[in-house]
């Protein structure tokens, strides 16, 4: 975990010195392809904040699509086995989907209750939606 920390700055480091290094605003870049965007249209150029909300909401939905598809498992885990301890190796699967999909889920609706604007990320002026 410490490690972790270490390379994370490091890397965060390397990536702003550059972007000083060309003359460019460090929040705003062009990305080379389209991203995926919960908006009506892609956007080419965006900033950070923008790219870490699309990160946010992107793993919103990909915690939904992982809980279906562990819930299928767990459900024919449960199905094709008729030993006791099948069915609760099933059962902790099924428990432990709906549990990482609640969490995720519970990190967003907090973030919300305590402010809406927590979920939309801004700095210095700088605006994500």
């Amino acid at each position: 975990m410490k490690y972790a920390t270490y390379i994370f700055i490091a890397v965060y480091t390397l990536i702003i010195s550059a972007s000083l290094a060309h003359g460019a605003d460090p929040l705003t870049y062009t990305l080379l392809e389209p991203s995926i965007q919960l908006g009506p249209s892609p956007k080419t150029s965006t900033n950070l904040l923008d790219y870490i909300q699309q990160l946010f909401l992107s793993s919103l939905i990909m915690a939904v699509f992982l809980t279906v598809v562990m819930v299928t498992v767990a459900g024919i885990q449960y199905m094709s086995t008729d030993s006791w301890s099948g069915k609760k190796n099933a059962s902790a699967t099924l428990q432990n989907a709906f549990f990482g999909l609640g969490l995720a889920l519970f990190s967003w609706m907090l973030l919300h209750l305590i402010d809406p604007d927590l979920v939309k990320l801004k700095i210095d002026g700088l605006s994500s939606q």
